[in-house]
């Protein structure tokens, strides 16, 4: 005679894992995931599903650093004007406020810029051109004059 013919109890079945995903960044701290599915439930009393283990699974990726970019800091005021009057330079400097990494772009341009600056123009003095021949005495007897005159060849300036 035959007995306990029911059936055996048996385990629910899972799927093998899947393949890990994709990272869900390329730089910095990213999760990737890989899953497994349910192939059999389990039946009379054997182990249920979850007593089985989970479905999916995570970890972390790309943790490499990502690029940073140079920024440069506003500039700073201009400098005094190198002389008091006629042309002259004056610069102004800015400094990194970050430094590029991890691949990042470099700053572009320069730290330094100058500008011409004029405090409008230098004083000059009076230039005189030479002094003429004397002209004639004013009178033939009982004292005369004589005179000579120059020009200006340039006439000073404040």
């Amino acid at each position: 005679r035959t007995c306990n013919t029911q059936g055996c109890p048996t385990d629910c079945k899972l799927s093998a894992w899947s393949e890990w995903g994709a990272c869900t960044e390329t730089c910095g701290s990213g999760v990737q995931t890989h899953v497994r599915s349910i192939v059999a439930y389990q039946t009379r009393g054997g182990k249920s599903c979850e007593e089985m283990g989970v479905l999916s699974e995570a970890r972390s990726c790309a943790e490499q650093n990502c690029p940073v970019d140079c920024e440069w800091d506003v500039w700073e005021s201009w400098g005094a004007c190198g002389a008091t009057c006629g042309v002259s330079w004056h610069e102004r400097t800015r400094s990194r406020l970050v430094q590029a990494e991890y691949g990042g772009a470099a700053c572009s341009g320069s730290s330094i810029e100058q500008a011409e600056c004029n405090d409008g123009a230098c004083p000059t003095d009076c230039e005189w051109g030479e002094w003429s021949v004397w002209e004639l005495c004013s009178a033939k007897c009982g004292g005369g004059e004589q005179w000579r005159h120059r020009d200006v060849i340039t006439a000073g300036s404040n």
